[in-house]
């Protein structure tokens, strides 16, 4: 498996929504997805630097520096308006951006001894080649983080308000906000198109990345992976 689904060119739905990016993600999660990402960067642990992919609006690595005064970041995500949000809401910060898809990062082998993948995995056309392209530029037991949005199993007990959630706040909120619709359905559908965690967790595994660590966040509305090369 290579593609999760079919994608719409996503690069462009993420320009649009850049200005407002972060505005409306605090209003739709309520606040969770900053306490998601503590989370996330504190499984993460300590480096030196930090290759921080689909980095959208910087929030995973800013997090990181500030949990870590002493790191910096490299940015990747293909969307340009979003690394220039970053840059100039944080001019001072210890980053390099890099402009690029994950599938293909003009980055050298074996460089990087953490990277990590915050809400991007489900928007990857190609995830299992995206992972590779991971796997190929960190170093010999080098880890990778993901931490994404994910769907409670049917017998949860969240689950059938997760749906409405997803089915009725999410695209109206998005729409209000943005004025783009459109995008905040692609999100609902990015989540309920994405595989099950046996799915996912076979990926990881051709890519030559192994799970060494999971945790589910807030009954499986989220969660993060820890893989080592």
């Amino acid at each position: 498996m290579t593609n999760f689904q079919d994608k719409p060119n996503i690069r462009i739905m993420f320009d649009s929504l850049a200005p407002t990016y972060d505005k409306i993600n605090k209003i739709l999660s309520l606040g969770l997805h900053l306490t998601w990402n503590h989370s996330f960067v504190s499984l993460l642990g300590r480096s030196d630097h930090l290759l921080d992919l689909c980095a959208g609006t910087g929030h995973v690595a800013l997090s990181y520096i500030q949990k870590y005064p002493q790191a910096s970041a490299t940015l990747v995500d293909f969307s340009t308006k979003m690394l220039e949000n970053v840059q100039e809401c944080h001019p001072l910060a210890p980053f390099s951006y890099v402009i690029s898809d994950v599938t293909s990062m003009p980055l050298p082998n074996d460089t990087f001894h953490l990277a990590s993948m915050a809400y991007g995995l489900r928007n990857l056309s190609s995830p299992l080649e995206a992972l590779k392209e991971v796997h190929r530029v960190l170093k010999p037991k080098g880890r990778l983080g993901i931490l994404e949005l994910t769907r409670p199993a049917t017998y949860n007990p969240v689950h059938l308000l997760h749906k409405l959630y997803l089915n009725l706040v999410v695209p109206s909120v998005g729409r209000f906000y943005s004025g783009n619709s459109y995008a905040y359905s692609y999100l609902k559908e990015s989540i309920r198109n994405l595989p099950c965690d046996t799915s996912l967790e076979r990926v990881f595994h051709k890519s030559g990345l192994h799970i060494i660590r999971k945790r589910k966040l807030l009954f499986g509305t989220a969660t993060i992976w820890i893989l080592e090369k």
